[in-house]
């Protein structure tokens, strides 16, 4: 099922009721209701924030101009002139020698400017040219704050800052900034909307607590404007009450940057906390939410209409501002509406709102141009999904170049995301494990360097290992468990991390009799995994499996859709079934062990190593030849076609994968070597290619942490602690990521050439 932008205007016209959110899974489309949000697009929250700028600017000039008029001179009513007769006479000659005996003309004012000739006319035009919200009229309004008229002051204030707090009638700009969620926290505080509750004293309290604060703050950064405030409201009381808090909250929001008592800490003059920054002017947040009716205002404003910036088209902003023309079919959607809708689109993002998790925050995806292709990851809790997330797309985001191909970050959110991930990618954070509910995730739009233009979408889904084993144990809430199929239902490919260390079968063997400390680091490793979830992660993960594909088949209807998608199956922690010494890569075997190896994971590391795909790391602090310093680069100088590379690490994966029963030595434990490995050659390898089909099923062994390694600690600064890197040397964690994207353009690919 497609899920474009057009796909969702066509809902618009019932071909179809909506579309399904890549994301997660919920239908949402315009004609179901509820469904999804407005969201401003960059390009538009862009254009507002540059008009934010132009009212900042304003309200600077407005401070500027007040307290020049206040504090740098007076304005005196002198009404006539000491040289009164000089002037005249020189004003008769000019005008006899110019216009002889017509009728006078030209007068000259007091202040020595001349009326009624062409040097006035001309000078009015170039103010008006100069001056598009003619400020110069208005700044005649404002008398002095002492012995100025006070009935001259209060129509200053009701003509300029009132309303919209700009000439140029913002007021629907403010109305933007008002609504987002940060902001309306300020309001609630300052008892400037309707969802305060101050039904009680001590609240009202409160609330006049942060109100002084509030101008002792305005009274820093604009002490003029809040004093002609002041005298407007000790001149009408509460006629404009309403009108000059909004203008006072707009002020604090667009000035607040300047004042030397900003802090983080509430008691302090500031009681934004951590939402403004000393230095730092106010900004539409990177989610800029509108509601419909907001939106239908500025769709028919001027700061919309006479602007370019959008890209809205000529023709288009044309028909805004053409004449209604009535009909019978008003009321009916037809294939014009829908081209307002493609129109606003410039405007704002269609966004999923859906609340996936009973989590307060909508899901937020919207609709692109190109279809986005759906990536999840599932496994059992403790499998290391969220440290395969960062250490992978941070691995692929730095290769994938070398392969032809860009890969961007999709939106301002997701940018902040990546980063984030990159962040903790090179600090060798471990991160704590989701909660039940959590949907962490990363969209990236995939562009081939040669081909510029021609984009891919993905969105890779983290599901929290606590729901993936609910399919098992039942205790699944209802909506986790409804948000876990319909994520199910739309996945394309599936990223299932099948983990050794922590299934019940095969754990309880490596711990059992380990005298020789052979699997002790997997014994610890499974130890770490369980603590901070205060329970022992033993995971019954080909019960777990058979039950996710069962589910997925229902989901899918049918398992004949199964075979439309491709699955990935991901051994995590791969290097601890591998040998940890230098005789992994110097490997001299006996005839006893030329069949069978302990390690059997040994030749799958050989083989990378032989093809280059794992090197050592300059990064690392020993420059032993272990596969602990080793790390992995996306087979960077590969000649084949990486997807055939990931066919090849595929095939070499299944073979050693069925040599698992390799950890028994003895030859008494011949059966159960052979139990072993057919369970998993049947139980895994078997089950799942015939599910899929053996071409879209592929095996991917991986380390996503690998041995730590520690870099150059850098220099001292100030009293700052000296800087430590601990990125992990991750082993084909990258191909998890890569692989997805190589199918799915690999697809593209198929059908560009049909077409």
């Amino acid at each position: 099922m497609s899920n474009t932008i057009n796909d969702f205007l066509a809902t618009a016209l019932e071909k179809k009721t909506s579309i399904v959110c890549p994301a997660c899974g919920a239908p949402f489309g315009i004609g179901a209701q509820g469904t999804f949000e407005y969201m401003l697009t960059e390009r538009a929250r862009g254009h507002f924030n540059d008009k934010i700028q132009e009212l900042r600017r304003f309200l600077e000039e407005i401070e500027q101009f007040l307290e020049r008029r206040n504090y740098s001179y007076d304005v005196k009513n002198a009404s006539r002139s000491p040289y009164e007769r000089e002037e005249k006479e020189h004003l008769d000659s000019l005008i006899d020698s110019q216009f002889g005996d017509t009728e006078t003309i030209i007068s000259l004012e007091i202040d020595g400017r001349y009326k009624g000739n062409i040097g006035e006319i001309e000078a009015e035009k170039l103010l008006k040219r100069l001056d598009i919200n003619d400020l110069s009229k208005h700044y005649g309004l404002f008398e002095l704050l002492k012995d100025g008229d006070s009935d001259k002051i209060s129509q200053a204030v009701n003509e300029i800052l009132l309303p919209g707090t700009s000439p140029s009638k913002m007021g629907l700009l403010m109305n933007l900034i008002f609504e987002q969620d940060d902001i309306l926290s300020i309001r609630k505080k300052l008892g400037l909307s309707n969802d305060s509750d101050r039904k009680n004293k001590k609240e009202d309290g409160k609330i006049s607590d942060y109100r002084a604060q509030l101008d002792q703050i305005l009274k820093e950064i604009c002490p003029f404007i809040l004093e002609y405030f002041d005298q407007l409201h000790s001149k009408f009381g509460l006629n404009h009450s309403e009108q000059i808090d909004r203008a006072k909250l707009t002020l604090f929001i667009l000035l607040v940057h300047k004042s030397d008592k900003l802090s983080n800490s509430e008691g302090n003059g500031n009681f934004l906390g951590e939402k403004m920054q000393k230095g730092k002017a106010y900004l539409l947040p990177e989610r800029t939410m509108i509601s419909v009716d907001l939106l239908c205002q500025l769709v028919n404003h001027r700061m919309v209409l006479s602007e370019s910036g959008l890209d809205l088209g000529d023709e288009f902003l044309s028909e805004l501002l053409s004449p209604i023309q009535k009909s019978e079919s008003d009321s009916d959607f037809s294939g014009e509406n829908v081209k307002w809708f493609q129109k606003i689109s410039h405007v704002v993002h269609f966004t999923c709102a859906n609340r996936p998790g009973s989590g307060k925050a909508p899901c937020g995806w919207y609709p692109k141009k190109d279809k986005t292709h759906s990536v999840v990851l599932l496994g059992s809790p403790g499998t290391g999904k969220t440290s395969l997330l960062i250490n992978g797309v941070s691995a692929m985001y730095n290769c994938i170049s070398n392969l032809g191909y860009i890969a961007n970050p999709e939106g301002m959110l997701a940018r902040k995301e990546l980063g984030k991930i990159n962040k903790k990618a090179i600090e060798g954070e471990i991160p704590r494990p989701n909660e039940r509910g959590a949907r962490d995730r990363i969209e990236l739009t995939i562009e081939k360097i040669k081909q510029p233009g021609e984009r891919t979408h993905y969105i890779f889904i983290d599901v929290a290992g606590e729901d993936v084993s609910s399919i098992t144990t039942q205790e699944s809430t209802e909506t986790a468990s409804r948000d876990l199929a319909l994520i199910l239902r739309n996945a394309e490919i599936i990223l299932y991390l099948f983990d050794f260390t922590t299934e019940v079968s095969i754990g309880s063997l490596l711990r059992s009799d380990d005298s020789d400390n052979t699997w002790a680091r997997v014994i610890v490793e499974h130890e770490a995994t369980s603590a901070p979830r205060n329970v022992k992660t033993t995971t019954d993960q080909f019960n777990l499996l058979t039950q996710t594909i069962d589910n997925l088949a229902k989901e899918k209807e049918g398992l004949s859709k199964l075979l439309q998608s491709k699955f990935i199956c991901v051994i995590p922690k791969a290097d601890l079934f591998a040998s940890d010494g230098e005789d992994l890569f110097n490997y001299q075997p006996s005839k006893k062990q030329e069949e069978y190896e302990r390690h059997f994971l040994n030749p799958f590391y050989r083989y990378l190593h032989s093809r280059k795909l794992i090197v050592n790391n300059p990064f690392s602090k020993s420059k032993e030849k272990k596969l602990e310093n080793m790390h992995s680069l996306g087979g960077i100088g590969i000649q084949e076609s990486p997807l055939e590379l990931c066919r090849e690490i595929s095939n070499q994966a299944k073979g050693c994968l069925s040599n698992i029963g390799n950890i028994f030595v003895e030859d008494s434990q011949r059966e159960n070597l052979d139990a072993l490995s057919g369970k998993v050659k049947a139980g895994l390898i078997d089950f799942l290619e015939c599910r899929f089909s053996p071409e879209n099923t592929y095996f991917l062994p991986v380390s996503a942490l690998g041995g730590n390694f520690i870099k150059e600690e850098q220099g001292k600064k100030g009293n700052d602690k000296k800087g430590v890197s601990n990125r992990r040397n991750q082993k084909l964690s990258e191909f998890v990521f890569l692989l997805p994207i190589l199918l799915k353009l690999e697809d593209k690919k198929g059908t560009d050439n049909i077409n």
